[in-house]
């Protein structure tokens, strides 16, 4: 028989419970957790206080929450996170009160100053201390899911969304034997509240509510009296960029003011260049819009990428990918909510006829139409979208519950050499004045290195002036020439009209095609190659790389000599181990080995996702001595570096200062897309690729995310 325990008419000083008797064990265990709340109260009163925003609060404080009820908490409240908008300039002066609360500044310490529209006083973030949540701003995070709506909608259940996530890409045969099954003799009481095909088409018909549908567009050409019919699809740029300035699962990490980056060491301060949001051109962008009081206008950058890859043995496909430069590269740079979005498929131009029967004049004015069908195409996507709301903005309802006026642009291009020609409506290497970013001879183009010599830019204002010059000339030949003395095709380009958006700075320099591919792969390892086959070393060279110890991330190479090699990462990594396997075979300060050190020093900080001003000067000397040896290698080997990928060299300093580190917006971010178009062109029938490849990509942008919202993302993340 239990025996009844007795109250002995004390309650306990920490719970208030009364206390039976033989309660010695849970008054020590009530002392026990009264010690683990009041040091948990301690922690989180010095988190609290290291976390007030020093602004002007312009709305009552809220009550801190209650940890736990049965006692007070003794916590300074948090203020709360101001609009940006209405915070005070940067220009005023501070309260003597907020300037008795302004912390000490570290000796060393990241300083981030906010362009002056944002009315957001600088962050300071400490580097010297092992305490975290140190920044003077307080970020406060929103509720994902809104109230009241489950993360399965518009599905009924959880259920019924998990067993339609699986389904949904089978045919329809299947999911009505599944259906059959579910509700008859397979199972008891099932979960799934779906019972037919068609209600389950209802459910994936309002799921297209989550995902930018796919536009078709259709229109003609002549060339030499053939009318040629087109048909593309595409999303329109404009509903995409709605769909996630308005997603509150991105409104905490969506940026929408430029700002500048230093690291300060004993007031020794450098910028610091690791985003898009922190560099020059983003600054200066935001600084041509107007200032209104009360309702912030704001850039929004886009990203393009085009590229023509093969999928089968005699199938091209010309996708283009959007990412929005609003939000951080790691998130922009991937796939999935936020992340590369296929924005369209360029046309493929199908010649009628055999090109070799055609005459040089038939050939160029060929090439000529092609150009025009594919900025055709881009004025479609781009300008007709876009145009209206770069030029005089669109006030939109943002996921962090502010109205803003917003301005897309399109200051990034991320294309390889060919796109760059055709996108630019430039003359290629041959040409007198190849370069698409300014008027640099055929001649100077080994010289990026010389501190005399100065370039012409390209400018929207000066290649449409040019155009339209040429156009109005009575007669083909002075044309011509017109053209050719600008390095210009007979094009007119799309992005010329598109507000903010001027093709010839957007267009990026690229690491994976001008250094990986490019100077390496197709010029100093070829010469490198025939130096030491020259001299017999052929095979020392390939048992030296046997011998690099495997390492990860670097691929290994038995047979590098002999190895059929088609990808970037392959020929930086055989640079990054080549020195040490040649060095020996090459005679005493050889210019082919200093060439090659200096590029692969070049190539690393070029590599860096945060680069600093010091960083870039090293880069700025490597690459000075890369030039100097080059010029000896040319005169030693008779090995000509007049070609356009060497001197983009010129143009990649002002692109990082411009643009942010080149790993930003470099093709190999989005290099990947193509294996996932051949994968899907596996399952197609083969007949109305472009219509079938946008379905099947459509279809899978329907793939809800747990955090509730409909991915919708397809670029690679390379």
């Amino acid at each position: 028989m239990v025996r009844a325990q007795q109250n002995s008419g004390k309650k306990c000083p920490y719970c208030d419970r009364s206390l039976v008797s033989g309660a010695k064990k849970h008054l020590e265990a009530c002392k026990k957790e009264d010690s683990r709340k009041r040091r948990l109260q301690d922690r989180l009163r010095a988190r609290m206080l290291n976390k007030v925003d020093h602004r002007i609060p312009q709305a009552p404080t809220p009550a801190p929450p209650v940890l736990y009820p049965n006692e007070p908490l003794d916590v300074a409240p948090e203020f709360p996170v101001m609009p940006e908008e209405s915070a005070p300039s940067l220009g005023s002066s501070p309260s003597p009160a907020l300037m008795d609360l302004e912390p000490a500044r570290s000796r060393i310490h990241i300083e981030i100053e906010y362009h002056p529209h944002s009315n957001k006083p600088p962050d300071i973030i400490p580097l010297d201390t092992t305490r975290g949540g140190d920044s003077t701003s307080a970020r406060l995070r929103r509720q994902l899911v809104p109230s009241g709506r489950p993360p399965w909608a518009p599905f009924p259940s959880r259920a019924d969304f998990e067993w339609a996530e699986t389904v949904y890409m089978l045919p329809a045969e299947i999911s009505k034997a599944q259906l059959k099954g579910l509700h008859s003799n397979w199972c008891r009481n099932t979960n799934i509240t779906i019972k037919t095909i068609d209600e389950l088409k209802v459910y994936l018909e309002r799921t297209k509510n989550y995902v930018v549908e796919f536009c078709e567009h259709e229109f003609e050409e002549v060339f030499d009296n053939e009318i040629y019919h087109f048909r593309f699809f595409y999303r329109n740029p404009w509903d995409w960029l709605l769909d996630l300035v308005s997603d509150p699962t991105l409104a905490d990490d969506m940026v929408w003011y430029p700002s500048r980056k230093y690291l300060v060491v004993d007031r020794n301060r450098q910028r610091l260049r690791d985003e898009f949001c922190n560099s020059d051109k983003w600054w200066n962008m935001q600084s041509t819009l107007p200032v209104v009081p009360g309702i912030p206008h704001c850039i929004l950058p886009v990203l393009a990428w085009l590229d023509k890859g093969r999928v089968s043995s005699h199938t091209n496909m010309h996708p283009i990918i959007l990412r929005l430069l609003s939000l951080p590269s790691a998130i922009h740079n991937g796939s999935g909510n936020g992340g590369g979005e296929l924005g369209g498929l360029m046309v493929q131009v199908q010649d009628r006829k055999d090109p070799e029967d055609r005459s040089q004049s038939a050939k160029i004015r060929w090439a000529k139409f092609k150009r025009d069908v594919y900025h055709r195409v881009l004025q479609v996507i781009f300008v007709e979208t876009l145009n209206q709301q770069a030029s005089g903005g669109r006030c939109v309802p943002c996921g962090d519950e502010v109205e803003r006026v917003l301005f897309p642009r399109v200051p990034v291009l991320s294309l390889d050499g060919e796109e760059v020609c055709i996108c630019a409506a430039t003359r290629s290497s041959l040409a007198d004045f190849p370069c698409p970013h300014c008027l640099v001879r055929q001649d100077q183009l080994h010289n990026f290195f010389s501190k005399t010599l100065q370039f012409p830019l390209r400018t929207t204002a000066t290649m449409k002036a040019v155009y339209e010059q040429a156009r109005a000339e009575r007669f083909k030949g002075p044309a011509e020439d017109l053209l050719q003395r600008h390095g210009l095709h007979s094009t007119e380009n799309a992005f010329w009209y598109l507000e903010g958006s001027d093709p010839y700075e957007a267009i990026s320099y690229d690491t994976l095609h001008a250094d990986d591919t490019g100077k390496w792969g197709k010029h100093l390892w070829p010469l490198l190659q025939d130096v030491l086959v020259t001299a017999g070393f052929k095979g020392m060279i390939t048992a030296n790389m046997s011998k690099v110890p495997r390492w990860p991330g670097l691929k290994h190479f038995d047979n590098v000599t002999t190895k059929d090699i088609n990808d970037g990462q392959s020929w930086l990594d055989i640079e990054r181990c080549i020195l040490p396997c040649v060095v020996q075979f090459l005679p005493k300060d050889s210019s082919l080995v200093h060439a090659i050190r200096a590029h692969l020093l070049m190539r690393m900080m070029m590599g860096l996702h945060c680069i600093s001003d010091d960083q870039l000067k090293r880069k700025d000397a490597y690459q000075e001595e890369y030039g100097k040896h080059c010029v000896k290698l040319n005169d030693k080997y008779d090995k000509s570096f007049d070609y356009p990928k060497q001197h983009a060299l010129w143009h990649s300093t002002p692109d990082i200062r411009a643009k942010g580190p080149h790993s930003i917006y470099c093709t190999r971010v989005n290099e990947g897309f193509h294996q996932e178009t051949r994968e899907i062109y596996t399952r197609l029938n083969k007949r109305n690729v472009d219509q079938q490849m946008t379905s099947v990509i459509y279809r899978a942008g329907m793939d809800l995310g747990r955090d509730g919202r409909w991915a919708g993302g397809s670029g690679g993340s390379g």
